[in-house]
């Protein structure tokens, strides 16, 4: 669900790790009730690319007022 939702922005598919996998990567992780791990990419966010994006609507509001 999360590849879908972001698109061509994602920068990697998300994938699952086995129990063994998830320990092996991330040894401070407790075993007990763990049955795998769900790995996924996320960007950073950037307040500068979100206003010029939408600056130009910004734009066009303020001329309708």
């Amino acid at each position: 669900m999360y590849d879908l939702l972001a698109g061509k922005e994602n920068m990697e598919s998300s994938y699952l790790m086995t129990k063994y996998r998830a320990l092996e990567t991330f040894p401070m992780l407790k075993s007990d009730g763990l049955v795998g791990a769900l790995v996924y990419y996320d960007g950073t966010y950037s307040l500068q690319q979100h206003y010029n994006t939408i600056r130009p609507l910004i734009s066009i509001y303020r001329t309708t007022q």
